[in-house]
């Protein structure tokens, strides 16, 4: 599922409000259930590419020919894939994006999305919520998997 939430309607299902402009916990707005996962994509080698850089492929002038502005995958603390989970992304107007993993734990938005930097991300499954610990201030740090890819930063994750 990918859809573009406007705040007021993400703030009245979650029966919460929202910090301010500018605030860093885009989490603000409570946790989102989880749903069952859309199947996930399959390249053409056969493979899904979870844990892999996105951007290698998914960038301007790249082999996949859509590019993205934001992708990574969701693990489960065991590594498995984390489907069903959703990614929010508050940008620095308070507009929010939701998207949502697919059963292999990938999720992306296309590059275009309009949402201004910095941005603010988490990642929910009710009645948890993981908060990234720092804002992404340009679009080149949409590239998830590249930076949380099992070492220092671990991987994205959730447990829920």
């Amino acid at each position: 599922m990918r859809a573009f939430v406007a705040i007021a309607a993400v703030l009245a299902a979650a029966g919460c409000k929202s910090g301010g402009a500018g605030d860093v916990d885009a989490g603000a707005v409570g946790c989102i259930e989880r749903n069952p996962p859309e199947p996930a994509h399959v390249h053409t080698d056969g493979m899904t590419h979870a844990g892999l850089e996105c951007f290698t492929c998914h960038q301007p002038g790249g082999a996949a020919g859509i590019v993205f502005e934001f992708a990574g995958t969701v693990f489960t603390r065991d590594n498995g894939p984390e489907g069903g989970v959703h990614i929010r992304i508050r940008d620095s107007l308070d507009r929010i994006r939701v998207e949502q993993t697919d059963d292999a734990g990938n999720f992306y938005v296309r590059a275009g999305s309009g949402l201004a930097f910095p941005v603010f991300v988490d990642v929910s499954a009710c009645p948890t919520t993981e908060r990234m610990n720092a804002m992404l201030t340009s679009p080149s740090q949409g590239n998830c998997n590249m930076c949380h890819d099992g070492g220092v930063l671990g991987r994205i994750s959730i447990n829920p």
